[in-house]
């Protein structure tokens, strides 16, 4: 378990949501995990709409692993920040 999270990997995590709208990283203390999250329109979705955001949505998740997947970072260096 990594108990800092190296700052390279944080900055880039936080510059991809600059790109990523509407979907975004977020990182939850408690849990000690990040999320990536995406907002979905709840009115008049077809089931084609769901479909297409949801192959997206995996599409982002696999595209970005090398910047969330905590087993693909190499140790933190100086400058890392500590994980709550």
């Amino acid at each position: 378990e990594m108990k800092e999270i190296p700052q390279d990997k944080l900055l880039a995590l936080l510059e991809r949501n600059f790109s990523n709208g509407p979907s975004f990283f977020s990182y939850r203390a408690g849990s000690r995990r990040f999320y990536y999250l995406t907002p979905i329109q709840n009115t008049g979705v077809t089931p084609k709409m769901l479909r297409d955001k949801m192959e997206d949505f995996f599409k982002d998740i696999q595209d970005t692993e090398a910047l969330w997947s905590v087993k693909k970072w190499t140790k933190p260096a100086e400058g890392a920040v500590t994980a709550k």
